[in-house]
């Protein structure tokens, strides 16, 4: 972000400067490190206070190498692991409170880090790129973007609120033309959107950029203000007296960030207000966000039998890291009670539900234990079937044994009233015919053990109609009704390709909507 108040040679990079799509803006990580290390003798460490500069110097570097594995770590690692954390970039122009909304930001959240780009480990070091200036400068505030990423990744808080991060980069960058000779400087809104990219290599993006939008000179009073405490950046950092200069620099500034594209949202705050109102600006956007972003998720998966619901759910459970709630039918089952033709009654056997239980109809007693396994659901998980496969089960059952009152109300208002404390995404496996349930129960046996059949082709053609035809339109009434994320994949291929292409297919729509 800050050029030098001395004039280097920026000769020998030039082959790299050309390169990039704006002058001085970096878009990947290798540029920018390996512009810096190959710089790494013009420091002057006499410029550092403190008497051990080799040593900063040395740190720094060793800091960059492990960045560098990180992200070379993070490139082939499961990437639908990593959004744990609620992040919430504050950006604006120096003076309009970025500092002082953080820090009161971060008191909100119990479990939360305030922190900034430079981060406070870059702190020794920042002071001889700021005098270096020029394209290194440039690579050096791209590389903190990074480091910072680095440090939150390794960090244990849920919450973290940044002041500055790669939107001041970009902005920054894009905004300010130190070319004397160039008489027109584009305007921002005529710029590429690719310019305005958050970069491919930075795995982790803002949830939310707040920018404060602020009057030049309600802010320039606020910097003088601060200068007579000797707060501010760097003692080589120009930009406060670039803004006082040029007032129109701001202006483009504010403007690139609210191009910025990569946050889920980007939203602007009154900053000329006094901090209480500017926090509370913040708080009404943040705080509702946050909770909605650490609500757990479900996972639902469902399809008609032999459609592969657990084979998927168990990997895709494994592969996010939660747990799997198989489908409670069948845990509820007496295994040893399974007879051919037993799915009728439900719970499998040849006599129907145990009388022992009441004498309640079994998909009665099986929606009430679901709704209780709901309750104590407190995390993120994958569930086999629920309310939506049991509605499908139900309503099979009833018109076999041809009854005329079908109450299906009672689970799309299940999965209602689950949406209260968990998000809900809907996955339906389906089948082109029922022949490949058949193939499936002649070549897994523990599909025909978990389902006895006496004609396999008619009862598998009889639940192919209920459950995946008939779920087709049950699924598109709840996820109508409720607004539910829905993903429909064919899936009548074996082996472990097949499911492996399904599984990305399916981490990658969670990863979608998984906090929206």
């Amino acid at each position: 972000m800050p050029q030098s108040t001395e004039c280097y040679n920026d000769g020998p990079y030039n082959l790299v400067s050309s390169t990039l799509p704006v002058s001085g803006l970096f878009t990947d990580f290798s540029k920018a490190v390996s512009l810096l290390r190959e710089a790494r003798p013009e420091l002057r460490v006499d410029l550092l206070e403190d008497c051990n500069g080799n040593v900063i110097v040395e740190n720094f570097f060793n800091l960059l190498d492990r960045v560098e594995t990180y992200l070379s770590q993070m490139k082939d690692a499961d990437q639908h692991k990593k959004s744990n954390k609620f992040i919430v970039e504050v950006e604006g122009l120096d003076g309009s409170g970025k500092t002082t909304l953080v820090k009161k930001l971060q008191q909100d959240f119990p479990n939360s880090l305030a922190t900034k780009t430079p981060s406070p480990s870059l702190k020794e070091i920042r002071p001889l790129w700021d005098h270096r200036g020029g394209i290194l400068a440039r690579a050096f505030y791209m590389i903190s973007n990074y480091v910072l990423e680095y440090e939150i990744a390794n960090c244990e808080e849920a919450v973290i609120i940044v002041d500055r991060w790669y939107a001041s980069t970009c902005a920054y960058t894009v905004a300010y033309r130190d070319d004397e000779s160039s008489k027109r400087v584009m305007p921002i809104t005529d710029m590429s959107n690719d310019i305005f990219k958050w970069p491919n290599d930075m795995r982790l993006r803002p949830n939310i950029l707040l920018v404060l939008q602020i009057d030049p000179v309600v802010r320039q009073k606020r910097v003088e203000d601060r200068a007579g405490t000797g707060g501010g950046a760097s003692r080589f950092n120009p930009w406060d007296d670039r803004l006082a200069k040029d007032p129109a620099l701001g202006c483009r500034i504010l403007q690139a960030l609210n191009r910025i594209e990569g946050p889920r949202e980007v939203l602007s705050i009154n900053a000329n207000l006094s901090i209480d109102e500017v926090l509370e600006q913040a708080r009404k956007i943040v705080k509702p966000a946050v909770e909605k972003f650490h609500r757990p998720l479900t996972i639902v998966v469902v399809g008609t039998h032999a459609s592969g619901k657990s084979t998927i759910g168990t990997e895709l459970a494994k592969r996010l890291g939660c747990q799997f709630d198989r489908e409670l039918g069948e845990i509820e089952r007496d295994a040893n009670s399974l007879v051919a033709g037993g799915h009728l009654h439900g719970n499998g056997s040849s006599t129907g539900f145990d009388e022992t239980n009441g004498g309640r109809d079994w998909d009665d007693f099986l929606h009430k234990k679901e709704c209780q396994r709901d309750s104590k659901c407190n995390a993120t998980r994958v569930v086999e079937t629920w309310h939506i496969g049991n509605a499908a089960w139900y309503q099979f059952r009833q018109q076999q044994s041809s009854m005329e009152n079908i109450d299906l109300d009672r689970y799309e208002n299940s999965i209602s009233k689950h949406l209260d404390s968990s998000r809900v995404i809907v996955v339906q496996l389906t089948l082109s015919s029922h022949s490949v349930m058949v193939r499936r129960r002649e070549n897994d046996g523990r599909n025909k053990d978990r389902l006895p059949m006496e004609d396999d082709d008619k009862e598998c053609q009889e639940l192919y109609a209920a459950l995946q035809h008939d779920m087709d339109i049950l699924l598109k009434n709840v996820v109508e009704a409720l607004s539910l994320p829905f993903l429909r994949i064919h899936n009548d291929n074996d082996g472990e390709e097949a499911i492996n292409r399904i599984l990305c297919e399916i981490l990658s729509f969670v990863e979608k909507y998984k906090h929206s």
